[in-house]
């Protein structure tokens, strides 16, 4: 008994002391978090050994862990419906073509070369066939083009928040072209995953439950939005967090024995949310001054706030798993900048493409760039995903990890400083009646 609070004592201090290191270094906590459970995962690995951890701890810290992702999920698919929410298709899709197809164009090209090394643990050797290739680099090439791709929808909307950006060009363009991004890499993602895993008839078992899943969770929210089952959802907030992450965590666990991602469940649990406005308390339930105050979607943002502390066990048991072998250690710090430099210029470039054609001014194109560039812990569990399902390999699931938090904690120093570019630049002047 004592061994295992020691054990636990270990984890929950590596968690916390990340979480300060991240609040020192003004970046979100969950990124010091997971950065923590990684490194504690690297360092009993090379000191203590396989043992140190003991079985049942790791089991349940994993369970905590699965609990948080399918918690987070759910907070971040409200999240990407809020961002839907009076989105411009043809000005934004302009920008999130920019931003979405030279991050695969510089994705295609980094796996290329990586599988150019001949190094087995990082050519993607082993790993899934996709259907109708006959090998399994091309199943590697096409995870790595869609990673690249993802933008972290809550980090770039707390962002905003924190720099006063609501409503701002940029911003709006950023957090409307991220939405449409990450929609379509998660559904590239869930046909990858069906082709490499069964086929054709995965995608088919993939499409039809992902399709019908959407209907029932569609109709559940139309439910929600009306007459009583609205007014007890508003009126019962934690009662409704609760049942809504139970519901998620099942959802979760049921994805994986069909055989789809796990994270299908949560996405289209997060999908039979109500809307914002939905979760308003009716005039007769509250004082007469706050008629028109929204209530902002109570219950999934108590999700996705206990999500967020919890998801950093998962990565804490992913780090012990990680290092328990050799590929990972090696991966090379070569193809860790590579792999950085390469989703910084995707991303950034993109997102400067994609507005400064759409008519705006090169200082607004660099922000969008820079603010495209957060990619957070949806990356992360985006990474996740793919390295569970087998399609990357622990030596590049390490180096895109260390990316992923590189990318976000470089959003808000990179911010700043296009912000110090005077409005009247040269870099402005392509468009500079736009603001």
């Amino acid at each position: 008994m004592i061994t295992v609070l020691v054990q636990l004592a270990v984890i929950l201090g590596a968690v916390y002391a990340g979480r300060a290191a991240a609040r020192l270094l003004r970046q979100p906590e969950v990124i010091g978090e997971i950065c923590a459970g990684l490194l504690l995962g690297y360092v009993v690995m090379r000191i203590a050994g396989t043992g140190f951890f003991s079985d049942g701890l790791i089991e349940v810290v994993r369970a905590v862990g699965k609990a948080g992702l399918a918690l987070f999920l759910v907070g971040m698919a409200v999240e990407l419906r809020r961002g839907l929410a009076g989105i411009r298709l043809g000005e934004l899709g302009k920008v999130a073509a920019g931003s979405l197809a030279l991050p695969l164009a510089g994705g295609v090209a980094l796996a290329l070369w990586l599988i150019g090394t001949g190094r087995p643990e990082l050519a993607g050797t082993g790993g899934p066939v996709l259907v109708g290739t006959g090998g399994s680099e091309p199943a590697l090439v096409a995870m790595i083009a869609i990673s690249l791709a993802v933008t972290a929808v809550p980090v770039l909307a707390r962002i905003m928040a924190a720099r006063g950006l609501a409503g701002d060009t940029a911003g709006t363009l950023a957090l409307g072209s991220a939405v449409l991004i990450d929609a379509v890499a998660w559904l590239l993602l869930s046909v990858l995953i069906g082709l490499s895993a069964a086929g054709l008839g995965g995608v088919l078992l993939s499409v039809t439950v992902s399709c019908g899943g959407l209907a029932v969770a569609l109709g559940v929210r139309r439910l929600l939005e009306r007459g009583r089952a609205g007014a007890l959802w508003a009126a019962r907030p934690r009662a409704a967090a609760v049942l809504t992450g139970l519901i998620a965590v099942g959802a979760m666990e049921a994805a994986g024995r069909w055989g789809l991602t796990e994270f299908l469940g949560p996405l289209l649990v997060g999908l039979a949310v109500p809307s914002d406005h939905a979760t308003r308390p009716h005039a007769g339930d509250r004082p007469a001054a706050a008629d028109d105050a929204p209530v902002r979607g109570r219950p999934a943002d108590r999700i996705g706030a206990l999500g967020l502390r919890l998801v950093p066990a998962f990565f804490v048991v992913t780090g012990v798993g990680l290092f328990a072998g050799p590929d990972a250690a090696n991966v090379g710090w070569d193809v860790i900048v590579v792999t950085t430099v390469v989703a910084m210029i995707g991303k950034i470039g993109g997102g400067y493409l994609g507005a400064v054609g759409a008519g705006h001014s090169r200082r607004t194109g660099l922000r969008v760039g820079v603010l495209m560039n957060a990619r957070g812990l949806t990356e992360i569990v985006f990474l996740q995903a793919g390295y569970a399902a087998g399609l990357l390999p622990p030596a590049l699931y390490l180096a895109f990890l260390v990316m992923a938090v590189v990318t976000t904690a470089a959003t808000g120093p990179l911010l700043s400083l296009v912000e110090r570019i005077p409005a009247a630049h040269p870099m402005t002047s392509k468009g500079a009646g736009r603001p």
